[in-house]
């Protein structure tokens, strides 16, 4: 097993409280936020805020800072689609790769998660770490996608019925 990196430990901190709404749409950050927040050096907040950037997760701002990046509807579908076919891989893996009373026992475990909750411990289930931190990657910016969308509850509604069977 390897050693994380601070930045490494840091990069995930920050990926979990965009997922956990600590950091939000329209929220601008700095690199001195960062370091704040997380006690580190501004080499290591850059070297996070830059990471996020080039995944999509963050959109940078020159001389401003960085916010989460915010994606229109067809982007969303587009990130969803991919989403839906990478579950439909892990569930093929699951499937295939277990007993039927291992697989029910499995099952029952996530009977109670949250949404993305449950499709994250699906992919742990699969135990492959690419498609582990693909589709943590695709849960994060539907989440901020959707939370940007979604505001109020009327919008939220009709959001919601517009993506029921994406």
């Amino acid at each position: 097993m390897t050693k994380q990196t601070l930045a490494e430990k840091v990069y995930q901190k920050v990926r979990e409280d965009i997922a956990n709404k600590k950091i939000l749409p329209g929220q601008m950050m700095v690199e001195n936020d960062i370091c704040r927040s997380y006690g580190v050096s501004k080499a290591t907040a850059g070297e996070v805020l830059h990471r996020l950037t080039q995944e999509g997760i963050l959109k940078s701002y020159p001389r401003k800072g960085y916010q989460l990046n915010v994606y229109d509807e067809a982007d969303f579908r587009k990130i969803q689609e991919l989403r839906y076919a990478m579950e439909a891989l892990v569930i093929h893996k699951i499937i295939i790769g277990t007993d039927n009373g291992k697989l029910k026992r499995r099952f029952l475990q996530t009977e109670k998660m949250e949404n993305a909750d449950f499709h994250m411990e699906l992919a742990r289930m699969v135990d492959d770490p690419f498609i582990l931190e693909a589709l943590e990657k695709l849960l994060l910016k539907a989440d901020s996608t959707y939370k940007d969308v979604a505001q109020g509850p009327e919008v939220e509604a009709a959001f919601r019925q517009r993506h029921r069977t994406i």
